[in-house]
Order: structure tokens, then sequence, then C-alpha cells
């Protein structure tokens, strides 16, 4: 009987939407760059942390995942830079995801801020994003509205080396603001950073029911839908909200 309920759960995995699909998630910074610092909390250990911790969820789910970094270090490591490390380290996570080709990638980081009042989960895409890009920072940013209160809403207004160059629909998710005291806390509870986790995991699946088309060539070759209405098979702009 428990095998028999084994069997029926791992088949339902492989019917969601998430399933078979390739996502890549890049925790932010990492080695010499700590990113920022506040509330006893390093962001690049916060980014390592719930990346691991997502990446879990999103296996549960049926999904691949890769991710750029799975220890405290940036990609650059001993190897020769040109010029700016930083600049250097953000050329090599573009490089890899052009080597790989998920279906998409995320970008992960926790958020700063000079007053401490600010707070709550953002999702950023760059500012002449369109299309696929644009649908998947909508899904995760009402997923995360409906995970935890935040007043946050889809930032379309930056232009960030990583959201303009690499070659896949793309978003940035601040999971909270670390110079918050509250929120530095609650980042600091593994059951939060689940209730995170299970927000991005259902803001993915709205993306692909979204997109159903869309895919990388490490989920498979790239196809949009005979006739779609956009590239990807995606809409043109944002997809109305979705329950997770």
């Amino acid at each position: 009987m428990i095998q028999a309920a084994a069997i029926l759960l791992a088949g339902a995995a492989t019917l969601g939407p998430l399933a078979g699909r390739t996502v890549m998630l890049d925790p932010g910074h990492g080695g010499k760059d700590g990113g920022t610092r506040a509330n006893g909390i390093v962001e690049k250990d916060l980014n390592l942390t719930f990346a691991l911790e997502l990446e879990s969820v999103l296996r549960e789910r049926g999904a691949r995942v890769i991710l750029t970094r799975r220890g405290d270090h940036d990609l650059v490591g001993d190897g020769p830079t040109h010029g700016n490390r930083q600049r250097e380290n953000l050329r090599r996570r573009v490089a890899l995801a052009r080597q790989l080709m998920p279906d998409v990638y995320l970008s992960l980081h926790g958020n700063f801020y000079g007053t401490p009042q600010a707070h709550g989960a953002q999702v950023f895409v760059d500012r002449d994003a369109t299309g696929p890009s644009v649908a998947l920072g909508q899904c995760l940013m009402d997923a995360l509205r409906r995970a935890s209160p935040t007043p946050r809403r889809l930032n379309r207004g930056i232009a960030h080396y990583l959201l303009r160059n690499l070659p896949v629909p793309t978003a940035t998710v601040e999971i909270g603001f670390l110079s918050n005291p509250r929120e530095a806390r609650a980042l600091s509870d593994p059951g939060y950073r689940r209730v995170l986790a299970g927000a991005v995991a259902d803001g993915l699946a709205c993306y692909f029911r979204a997109c159903p088309s869309a895919r990388g060539r490490a989920g498979g070759s790239p196809s949009a839908s005979a006739g779609g209405p956009g590239p990807w098979g995606c809409p043109a702009g944002p997809p109305p909200p979705r329950p997770g």
C-alpha cells in the first residue's frame, strides 16, 4: 500500500507544470564578495542557503535544477580577471547560462535599504524586457505577494548586466530586506524560507502554464507554439494572476 502511494505521488510530480523543466538558480555573490550585511546576516550565505532549500522544493515538483555555486565562492576563483572582478564574475554566470541554456534563470538575493522600515520580497526584470521575462517576473511577484505580505510590485525599472545579457527568461528575486530587523529574523527561520521557496515554485508553475512551449536547450529543444502570441510561446505582456 505504501509502495503504491509512493508510485502515485511520483506520477503526480511528473504531470505538474515544473516536470522536466530546467531551472538555473544563481545564489548571488560568494567568496570575496559577501554582498550586503545587516542584523547578523551575510547576504552571500543567505542566498546560498535559500538556493539549496529552493532546489529541494523544485526537485520535489519534478524540475531539474542547476546551481551556479554550491559553496562560498564566486565563479572567478583563482582564474584571471579582465578588469573588475565582480564584472568578470557576472560574465562567467552569463557564459554558464549560455552553455547550459536552462528554461529559466533566477538570480537570488537579499535586499538592503537605508531605513529599516523597508520590507517585503521583490522581483526585478530588465527595463526593456518583454514577453517571457515579464511573464516570469509577474508570476513570481504575484506568488510572493500571496505567500507573505509585501508592498512590493514587479520592478521593471533597472538595467542590470545579468538581466540584460542572459539568453533565457530571467528574473532577480530579492527575498527580503536584511536591513529590516523583523524581516531579518524571519529570513533566519527555515520555516519562513520554506514558505518563500514554495511561493517561488508556485510562481514558476504559473509561468510555465502561461508559456507552455518555453523551453531552453537543457530542458529540450527551443520551441515556439504554432501561431503563438509572442516569443517563446508567451503572451506579449504579463499574464493575469493565477493561483499557485
